[in-house]
């Protein structure tokens, strides 16, 4: 009689603590997972908020009392232009929705697989941006009819492109590259505690 109680007290104190074990890793999971959704909240934000200042330099440049010509530099640097900052435009946009639509109830392996998307394309976005910039530079000069390669703009246009490209290095190496390490690190955590 007395074996036969001790194993009941046994297993109830057994079920007790796979109680607080589950709940432990559930309160736990939801930590990790709410870490892991500030940081990617904090990326759409970015994205939003360069979305908008994108969208606030088109009446930047509008400023510059900007004359219109019926020559060929100011259609072309005018075409090139809109091109360019549609191309941007339609860019961060697309962005901005892959930042915003992570699923936090699906599985590790989505999520991670999100991530890694996402990480891809704004490394893609980033190419991309400093391989056009010298012709939406370009651009500018035409329509806005500016000097290009006088001594007034030589060494602006020099120290804007020493910016951009260890700008790019930066943000490439360590500025992107520890922000998604971070995320795939959480997400690598939450895996190892639904496998345990």
């Amino acid at each position: 009689m007395e074996l036969l109680e001790l194993q009941n007290i046994w297993n109830q104190y057994d079920k007790k603590i796979s109680e607080n074990i589950r709940l432990n890793k559930g309160i736990l999971r939801k930590m990790l997972i709410s870490k892991t959704e500030k940081r990617l909240n904090r990326i759409k934000v970015e994205a939003g908020i360069r979305l908008i200042i994108s969208l606030l330099f088109v009446p930047t440049i509008l400023m510059f009392n900007i004359q219109i010509r019926t020559t060929v530099d100011f259609y072309i640097g005018l075409s090139l232009f809109a091109g360019l900052f549609i191309l941007a435009c339609i860019f961060r946009v697309k962005f901005f929705l892959m930042a915003g639509k992570f699923d936090f109830s699906s599985s590790v392996s989505s999520i991670k697989k999100e991530i890694n998307e996402l990480e891809k394309y704004q490394l893609k976005m980033l190419r991309l941006g400093l391989l056009f910039l010298p012709i939406g530079a370009i651009s500018i000069f035409l329509f806005a009819k500016i000097p290009f390669l006088t001594q007034e703009t030589l060494i602006p246009l020099i120290l804007m492109i020493i910016i951009l490209v260890a700008s790019f290095f930066y943000k490439t190496k360590y500025s992107y590259k520890e922000r998604f390490r971070k995320l795939n690190q959480e997400i690598e955590e939450i895996e190892e505690l639904e496998k345990g």
